[in-house]
């Protein structure tokens, strides 16, 4: 099966609740699913059961990356 990669920077509520319920559907379905995002979003994906690899370590304020949407 494949292997989803979810992008989840921080740990607001709104994109989580979205993302692991999605990730948990693709996983049933039988897909392997990464989380990638803030050390903060971790425990949150793994209480999911959801893999996680952290992208930035000790800044959960995208405000610290004034290019990232350019």
């Amino acid at each position: 099966m494949t292997h989803f990669g979810i992008i989840c920077p921080g740990a607001a509520t709104g994109p989580l609740n979205t993302m692991l319920p999605l990730g948990q559907e693709l996983q049933r379905r039988g897909h392997r699913v990464t989380l990638f995002g803030t050390l903060d979003t971790q425990p949150k994906a793994l209480a999911a059961g959801i893999e996680f690899l952290v992208v930035v370590s000790g800044v959960t304020n995208l405000a610290y990356f004034p290019n990232l949407g350019s």
